[in-house]
């Protein structure tokens, strides 16, 4: 008559409703994190390469940046972030559309401080090279793009405004 005869069927019935209220919980929490504004202030300046070689035993050229980073990126982190992924790539053309990350790094959601970059003069974590010689007088936007990953939803990017570099025409 609707009553519960042995532990089974009452172990059933609360796990199920407890799984219904996380999930009624996390589609709430996943619904009003679109009501937050997502911007940041951020500027990429100063971008030099100091290093440009031609490396004749691997028969590529290579390269290395520095650059300029000041941002805060407080507004990104809100209730539903678990962590963003910070990288700075370079894009250029040369022949065909090339894109490579000079730097990244991890920052995960603390909620006592808040989150600002002040990068002067960073290097690169990662050097340029490319398969042919074709960074001779190249140009090239780098920008600063973020990964968002929340703690329910999908993944979403921003980018900041790019900042451009042309590679010498001679090797250092």
């Amino acid at each position: 008559m609707g009553m519960m005869h042995n532990v089974t069927s009452r172990f059933n019935s609360s796990f199920f409703f407890g799984v219904t209220v996380i999930g009624i919980l996390a589609a709430i929490n996943f619904a009003t994190s679109f009501a937050v504004d997502h911007s940041f202030s951020a500027s990429i300046s100063n971008v030099n390469v100091t290093k440009f070689i031609k490396n004749s035993r691997y028969n590529w050229d290579e390269a290395e940046l520095t650059f300029n980073l000041n941002g805060n990126f407080s507004d990104i982190f809100n209730w539903n972030v678990k962590l963003a992924f910070f990288y700075v790539e370079l894009e250029y053309n040369a022949l065909e559309r090339n894109q490579i990350t000079l730097w990244d790094k991890i920052i995960w959601r603390n909620q006592n401080t808040p989150i600002n970059l002040n990068m002067i003069k960073e290097k690169g974590k990662y050097a340029v090279r490319t398969k042919k010689h074709n960074l001779k007088g190249a140009t090239g936007t780098v920008k600063l793009k973020i990964e968002v990953t929340p703690i329910v939803g999908l993944i979403y990017k921003l980018e900041s405004t790019p900042a451009f570099v042309r590679f010498p025409n001679d090797y250092s």
